[in-house]
């Protein structure tokens, strides 16, 4: 509290302050003269050598302030003022420069926010660093990846120990009728397992249970229920008309992608007799606690051997592979074209950092003469650089400003599109993460160009 109250007196009360100082020098000087007349010397003698024993007052009173508690701020507001007035007085050189600062940064934080909502951001399940993909191979044939037939994975689910659980996943489309015009949606049938092998639970409503693999239920995706039910809270035991009949909804699942961004969800039965033949099954599932990757990759090599031997001509050079979840994220060439559109947008900044200084530069003249004369009266080196920066960072700040207006309208636009192969467009927004961002790009770009004119 002391320490506040001192830099508040400091700050908000300097002639108070100074007023105490320039008593505390003059009963210093008079001290002194006093020593020196009951030393012998007369009077004026005796002024002559206080002051000169003292040395310059003002010179005293500046070390004084600068060693103040609460100086630096005092500096730094100083030098912000004279900062603020140089550029008012190159009005078109500064809004030259804003403008191509705000360009770069608008355009980094534009990607920056597409990137970190696609490829950092933790995908909407439980532990997602246990979800793992399934996929069948022929190794005979030199298939790695393919979807799985039903009846393997029907052994599948039956015989693993490495997995908490698995569950399967059939895409396909029909037709919604009633409530409005008939419009096609996209439909998956699932095995009942499904949303609890990925963690997920309805914001509405209930899971399938396991005594419903016939049932005529359904789960709606979080988009069709607010597209074309308006968010109704109410649609639990609502009846959808699709093309293969009437479905009551028990559920609406929250927002979010993969797997769970389908309009319409129904369960999968079991059946029996299950074909091996046709590969239409995407699988994932769920490691148990303490299996490893490398030891479910071992007991999945085993079953491919044993269901290979009870079927040999279907399942001939079966194998199964095994992925992380992080790969659903986005494919592999999205996530390199994201990296390659980050970094172009990052050799922006640093050409819009170029051009700034190169503006700046052209009046290096004027800013030497300025410099110089700041020097000669007594201005240290680190406030002559700390003036120099902070200009350049005044521009970087005012740049990010206008660049955050651009990357919200960019943003925006990019909210509305739907582009194929990249995930999640409808969730990117300038959250603090983007934020963070765009600090460190500011703070990069005013460092950079105040380093480049005070070279």
């Amino acid at each position: 509290m002391r320490w506040m109250m001192t830099i508040w007196r400091n700050l908000f009360h300097k002639h108070a302050v100074d007023k105490i100082l320039d008593e505390e020098l003059r009963s210093c000087r008079q001290l002194l003269e006093d020593e020196k007349i009951a030393a012998g010397a007369d009077a004026e003698t005796a002024r002559r050598e206080a002051a000169l024993e003292l040395g310059a007052i003002e010179v005293i009173k500046e070390q004084v302030r600068d060693v103040r508690r609460g100086a630096l701020l005092e500096g730094f507001w100083t030098e912000l003022r004279q900062s603020i007035r140089a550029l008012r007085r190159n009005p078109g050189m500064a809004a030259m420069c804003i403008l191509m600062l705000a360009l770069g940064i608008g355009a980094s934080t534009t990607i920056f926010s597409v990137f970190e909502a696609v490829l950092l951001r933790p995908l909407p399940f439980r532990n997602a660093d246990r979800l793992v993909e399934l996929a069948e191979a022929r190794l005979d044939r030199g298939i790695d990846e393919m979807n799985f037939s039903e009846a393997n994975f029907w052994d599948l689910h039956d015989r693993t120990k490495s997995f908490e659980s698995v569950a399967a996943y059939l895409h396909s489309e029909t037709n919604l009728t009633g409530d409005g015009e008939p419009e096609k949606v996209s439909i998956a049938q699932v095995t009942v397992g499904f949303f609890r092998t990925l963690g997920v639970n309805p914001i509405l409503g209930r899971n399938f249970s396991t005594k419903e693999g016939d049932a005529r239920v359904a789960i709606l995706g979080n988009k069709l229920w607010k597209a074309r039910y308006g968010a109704d809270a109410n649609i639990l035991g609502k009846v959808l008309h699709l093309t293969d009949g009437s479905y009551t909804v028990v559920g609406v699942l929250p927002r979010g992608e993969p797997w769970i961004d389908d309009e319409v969800y129904l369960p999968y039965p079991y059946h029996g007799n299950s074909d091996r033949q046709d590969h239409s099954f995407a699988v994932v599932g769920r490691l148990a606690k303490s299996v490893t990757t490398e030891a479910a990759r071992t007991e999945l090599r085993r079953l491919a051997a044993l269901m290979q031997a009870a079927n040999p001509k279907e399942d001939k050079g079966l194998g199964f592979n095994l992925f992380p979840s992080r790969r659903w994220i986005a494919p592999k060439e999205t996530r390199t074209a994201l990296r390659i559109l980050l970094a172009a947008v990052g050799l922006l900044v640093l050409i819009a950092c170029g051009n700034v200084a190169n503006l700046l530069l052209a009046r290096g003249l004027a800013r030497q003469r300025e410099i110089a004369v700041r020097s000669a009266l007594g201005a240290a080196r680190a406030r002559l650089v700390r003036f120099v920066m902070l200009e350049s960072l005044l521009l970087s700040v005012f740049g990010a400003v206008l660049g955050l207006v651009l990357a919200a309208v960019c943003v925006h636009g990019i909210r509305a599109l739907e582009i194929p192969g990249i995930p999640r467009l409808d969730e990117v927004t300038l959250n603090p993460w983007v934020l963070c961002f765009t600090f460190g790009v500011t703070l990069f770009t005013g460092l950079l160009c105040g380093l480049e004119i005070g070279r």
